[in-house]
């Protein structure tokens, strides 16, 4: 496993198909536009490869207070303390960002996460879609 820590729009520094797999957890929640990033993941995979990624759904424990002491900048899309959060309604609007993929498939979970100190300095459980496609 080599992790790579990139900007995640343009991903320049990886050739193209070069991955066997990308994994993103918490990340494409945050994230303006994703589908420019998936197109980005989908160059750098190798043909077969793998992308595994997470997005926040509305019911989530942190949309009610995200909601709340957000700027609104769309339909369940906010700015908080800097951070773009974006919650996700249906898993069919999940699984639309993944057209230049194959095998897509796009599930309902729950993770506990820790404290965070700056945002949320408590134990909170997420819900988000979980998306795996191959290319």
């Amino acid at each position: 496993v080599n992790p790579v820590h990139a900007e995640l729009q343009s991903l320049d520094s990886i050739e193209s198909e070069s991955v066997d797999a990308v994994i993103s957890v918490t990340v494409l929640t945050h994230i303006f536009d994703p589908e420019l990033v998936l197109s980005e993941f989908h160059r750098v995979l190798k043909p077969g490869g793998v992308v595994v990624a997470d997005f926040a759904i509305v019911d989530d424990s942190t949309y009610d207070t995200v909601q709340e002491n957000g700027d609104v900048l769309g339909h369940n899309v906010f700015l908080e303390e800097g951070t773009n959060v974006k919650y996700w309604e249906r898993p069919s609007d999940v699984e639309a960002l993944f057209y230049e993929y194959t095998d897509v498939s796009v599930d309902e979970v729950e993770f506990d996460e820790p404290p965070h100190p700056d945002s949320r300095p408590y134990e909170h459980t997420h819900t988000s879609y979980l998306a795996t496609a191959k290319k």
